[in-house]
């Protein structure tokens, strides 16, 4: 590819978030949805009350390709039972909830580029007309693969 630029977490090691089972069973972005989040949340954690807004532009991007290719060299018959939760981009704002503990509504912005931007903006409305004291908001995304870098 001409571009070799892309804003990759090359030293991001899932473990250090969460134990092996649970990566295994998670698309990247998810894991980096849940890394940030424990970064933001800290020690402290959040009220069960607050609300969940994390987006994601492409979702489980990377897991679909991985898939698809698994479909075609072994049939339908080896479809993985965690293809839909690896790949809908709603997954990492339901893991970061579940994580978190967080009952408030839990919602997920797909807006491409702007899906971050998004959710910070949606969280901060929720919040400010009254509908929540607090929100977990951003975004994740990882589809580094040569088809998606292909299409943009």
């Amino acid at each position: 590819m001409r571009s070799q630029i892309a804003g990759e977490a090359k030293d991001f090691d899932p473990l250090d978030y969460m134990p092996a089972g649970k990566a295994r069973r998670r698309d990247r972005f998810v894991q980096l949805a849940l890394a940030a989040s424990a970064q933001a949340v800290g020690e402290t954690g959040l009220p069960d009350s607050y609300g969940t807004l994390v987006g994601s532009g492409a979702g489980g991007f990377l897991s679909a390709e991985e898939h698809w290719r698994r479909l075609e060299s072994h049939g339908a018959g080896r479809a993985s039972p965690y293809m839909m939760p690896r790949v809908l981009a709603n997954m990492a704002a339901a893991e970061v909830a579940i994580e978190f503990g967080l009952k408030g509504p839990c919602l997920s912005v797909n807006t491409a580029c702007a899906t971050g931007t998004n959710a910070i903006g949606e969280g901060f409305r929720l919040i400010r007309d009254g509908y929540l004291q607090g929100v977990l908001c951003g975004a994740a995304e990882a589809p580094i693969s040569l088809s998606f870098m292909a299409g943009f």
